[in-house]
């Protein structure tokens, strides 16, 4: 699965230690922009007066969310991939990203899922389709709630740049998968690896395919937007947890706008880019500063708990460890498995 350079640690050492050094300086500056200007007084008082008894639907709802994540993907990939294969593998993916920076995650659960069955690249074309339904609908949160706040211009602006690039993203996948006979047949008369990289772009359009097929991609949209519907109202307990005035349109909108930091790969876990993202819309909307960190935190505390608690879960019932998963998640780029 791997090749030499995995087994001897020497070549992806160094790679390795550059992205953590770059993970932890994006994490640090994040979280450094995101507590300036705090009150660390009021801080202490906004969070010695939170009802952390509402931490218990919290993560209810967090749970429920990824099982309806799982449920979406699990649609995507169809009926070869098992829903507890595929709830297992979303959670080890979730748990790579949170230890590891670049949403190496993403190639996990292509590895987990694909390994001995439908082919890792096959795999990684559902898990496409998947964030680009996901971006899709955080692009539409903020999109739809957006005019309820009299924003300036510039942020009206950012927001529709923001949509036109999703829609572009969009638009390119379907004509990539409408032209992909043109493509391979590119690929396959060029020199080594030119074959070999047909081969897998063939097995990857035909993820995209198969995930097109009948009913599920609506089926996957159907069970993404529940996932979300569950983070939309944890995020609104969260609020109130707080103390604060729970505007639906206010979750609503701060969820789209962490969804959209987080889905750039940068740190492990998002940690700093969620709480900045989180803060930034926050503050914009006129919530104090303190109780924009106390929700965030609450809120970013909770999902890497629970995910690390699942994904550790099913890591252990498997007998892998976070190398072993990360290990054989870079051997799909070394060398890719069909």
């Amino acid at each position: 699965m791997s090749g030499q350079g995995d087994r001897d640690g020497t070549p992806l050492g160094p790679r390795r230690d550059w992205s953590w050094l770059l993970g932890v300086g994006v994490s640090l500056s994040a979280l450094l922009i995101a507590v300036w200007g705090t009150d660390a007084k009021a801080l202490v008082e906004v969070l010695a007066g939170a009802s952390y008894v509402l931490l218990i639907p919290a993560c209810l709802l967090q749970l429920a969310g990824i099982a309806a994540r799982a449920e979406g993907w699990s649609s995507l990939l169809g009926p070869a991939v098992p829903y507890r294969r595929a709830f297992a593998a979303i959670n080890e993916g979730y748990l790579l990203n949170n230890v590891l920076p670049f949403r190496l995650g993403e190639l996990a659960r292509a590895y987990l899922v694909g390994h001995g069955g439908i082919g890792s690249a096959r795999a990684l074309g559902s898990i496409v389709v998947e964030r680009v339904i996901d971006v899709s609908i955080a692009v539409l949160s903020i999109a739809l709630t957006i005019p309820l706040f009299a924003p300036p211009a510039w942020v009206t602006r950012a927001a529709l740049a923001v949509a036109v690039v999703v829609l572009a993203l969009v638009g390119g996948l379907l004509i990539a998968g409408r032209t992909r006979g043109a493509w391979l047949i590119r690929l396959g008369r060029m020199r080594s690896p030119g074959p070999r990289l047909a081969e897998i772009a063939g097995r990857f359009f035909s993820g995209l395919q198969d995930s097109r097929q009948g009913a599920r991609l609506p089926r996957a949209l159907a069970w993404m937007l529940l996932g979300w519907s569950c983070a939309w109202v944890q995020f609104w307990i969260y609020l109130r947890m707080f103390g604060a005035e729970a505007a639906w349109g206010a979750a609503v909108f701060t969820l789209g706008v962490i969804a959209l930091g987080g889905a750039v790969p940068s740190s492990p876990g998002a940690v700093g880019v969620y709480e900045l993202a989180g803060v930034a819309a926050l503050t914009f909307l006129g919530y104090a500063r303190e109780t924009a960190l106390g929700v965030v935190v609450a809120g970013h505390l909770v999902q890497y708990s629970l995910v690390l608690l699942l994904g550790g879960y099913f890591l252990a019932r498997e007998g892998r460890s976070v190398n072993d998963l990360a290990r054989a998640a870079r051997g799909l780029v070394v060398r890719p498995s069909g």
